[in-house]
């Protein structure tokens, strides 16, 4: 019963898919879909008081995701997933980084997080929406944190009176799926690329790593309407080079039609 519920769903799933009308994704659109939604933290943030219950997104209701490949409905920790996936990569290849910074903060929770477990690390934020940076920084007041955030438009590059620091390390979650076209992404990347010393690396809904599948074809369809990143490894390639490019494709996401893939950008040769 519970696999043609699942069946099910995932054919009205595929229909809205169909249906939908391809989205015009650019820097307006994203600044009014992003400060609406990072205004609906505040109520959270004035209610949480510990760093743990600001950092926590998981409210233990069922949902559809894509578990393992599969069309799953349960409770899944995404936030927790993503922080624990991007932490292992920032670990493994630039355990020597001192100055951390992430492109696309939102509210600034990914560096909470990052700062938990290694509270040496000197870090900044940048975001393009007001109330992620403000809202970011209040959190930082409130708990004590030394993070600070600042409000960019990393694609064109519009800094509100930031003095750049000395970035070692770089990274995007979910960022660079705002920019869909190949030659602004690849601008955006070289951008970030150009700031930082040893490189960078992304958790990006990657849609060419995507299965080939029927599930597969389906989120290809969905990911192209949304309007999100595209020919990114390309953008890569031309950013570093393909012998200083790490990635890895997982099989999870809080989207059901998502395969999220981690790059890691070396400036120096792997």
């Amino acid at each position: 019963m519970k696999e043609i519920k699942k069946i099910k769903h995932f054919i009205e799933h595929t229909i809205r898919v169909l249906k939908r009308k391809k989205m015009n994704r650019n820097t307006m659109a994203v600044t009014e879909e992003y400060t609406a939604s990072w205004n609906l933290y505040r109520d959270k943030l004035d209610k949480s008081n510990t760093v743990e219950e600001w950092l926590n997104e998981n409210d233990g209701v069922e949902r559809y995701y894509n578990i393992e490949g599969k069309f799953s409905k349960q409770n899944f920790d995404h936030a927790d997933f993503y922080r624990k996936t991007f932490l292992n990569a920032f670990n493994e290849y630039f355990p020597n980084a001192k100055i951390v910074a992430e492109f696309g903060c939102g509210v600034g929770r990914n560096l909470i997080y990052l700062h938990k477990h290694h509270p040496e690390l000197e870090l900044y934020g940048f975001e393009l929406c007001a109330p992620g940076v403000e809202l970011a920084n209040k959190a930082a007041q409130k708990f004590n944190l030394p993070i600070k955030y600042y409000q960019l438009d990393y694609l064109n590059w519009i800094p509100s009176d930031i003095k750049m620091p000395a970035i070692d390390v770089g990274f995007t979650i979910f960022s660079l799926e705002q920019i869909p076209e190949q030659v602004q992404n690849l601008k955006a990347l070289n951008n970030i690329l150009e700031k930082v010393k040893l490189g960078t690396f992304h958790l990006e809904p990657v849609v060419e790593n995507y299965p080939k599948t029927i599930k597969g074809m389906v989120a290809r369809i969905d990911h192209k309407k949304i309007g999100y990143l595209t020919d990114f490894e390309k953008s890569a390639k031309l950013a570093v080079g393909e012998k200083n490019i790490i990635k890895k494709v997982y099989n999870s996401a809080h989207n059901p039609l998502m395969w999220p893939s981690i790059y890691v950008l070396k400036k120096n040769k792997i």
